[in-house]
């Protein structure tokens, strides 16, 4: 399935006001701004939503904003900050029903990734909705790119 999306936009919430991830909302921004992803897509980007600020405020400290972009017609960026030094853990494996956000990030998103900042850090993660996916067919048994800038 192909999807463009053909208009850019960012949605940036401020998370450091909030007792509770605004996930209801993101999901309902990303259902209404971004009709054209399709389902499949569109929840991908919601459960990738959802998985990254879950974690931010468990583990981060002072959780910082959420930035979901359109950067291109075949390219959405998802970005969640806090302030945290510790870098995220992907559990390799777990018997647990908890610690598998992660693993779930790095099946749905073309790439992820963490990059250190001046207050902590930001967890980020890319979907290409178009057929142009540079990093292959994600789902059919070839590795996803998780980068630590």
């Amino acid at each position: 399935m192909t999807a463009i999306v053909e208009e850019y936009e960012v949605l940036s919430l401020s998370l450091r006001a909030r007792q509770v991830p605004p996930t209801a909302e993101l999901r309902r921004w990303i259902r209404t701004h971004l009709p054209g992803l399709g389902d499949d897509v569109g929840y991908d980007l919601q459960l990738i939503c959802t998985e990254l600020i879950a974690n931010a405020y468990e583990h981060g400290s002072m959780p910082g904003q959420v930035r979901i972009e359109v950067a291109g017609p075949n390219l959405i960026r998802v970005e969640v900050d806090d302030s945290s030094r510790r870098m995220p853990v992907t559990r390799r494996r777990t018997d647990s029903i908890r610690g598998r956000g992660l693993q779930m990030v790095a099946q749905l998103a073309a790439r992820w990734g963490v990059r250190r900042t001046t207050t902590g850090k930001t967890v980020w993660a890319e979907v290409y909705p178009g057929s142009a996916d540079p990093v292959g067919e994600r789902r059919n048994g070839a590795d996803h790119l998780h980068a630590v800038e």
